[in-house]
């Protein structure tokens, strides 16, 4: 498929060569199709109604995006990391920083 749409005609020989190389495929359909179409108003204004609801699109997505990563939803709901997860979630989301105690006992010979 690339060497059929994207290479051309490229001489093996001498690769560097820029009179020797034909169009590939791809830029001509370019050039002498599509381009015909983007050229017409009624074209250039779906494009541009397209690409800003895109946009819209994208502006909602960030707006709603929520923070943080349910773990239990990793899991399918039958297994054990799930059912973990989710008491996990049901009883210590209240307090979500774990206090570490560390304790020294110190032997003074």
């Amino acid at each position: 498929m690339y060497k059929l749409f994207m290479t051309g005609g490229i001489d093996k020989s001498d690769p560097t060569n820029s009179k020797n190389l034909s169009e590939n495929g791809t830029m001509v359909w370019f050039q002498t199709t599509f381009s015909n179409y983007l050229l017409k108003p009624l074209v250039q204004v779906f494009v541009i109604a397209v690409f800003l609801g895109y946009i819209a699109v994208s502006i909602y997505g960030v707006t709603t995006l929520e923070k943080g990563l349910h773990m239990k939803y990793l899991y399918p709901p039958d297994t054990p990391m799930y059912i973990f997860f989710d008491k996990e979630e049901a009883y210590f989301q209240n307090y979500p920083y774990r206090v570490q105690v560390l304790v020294k006992i110190e032997i003074i010979a």
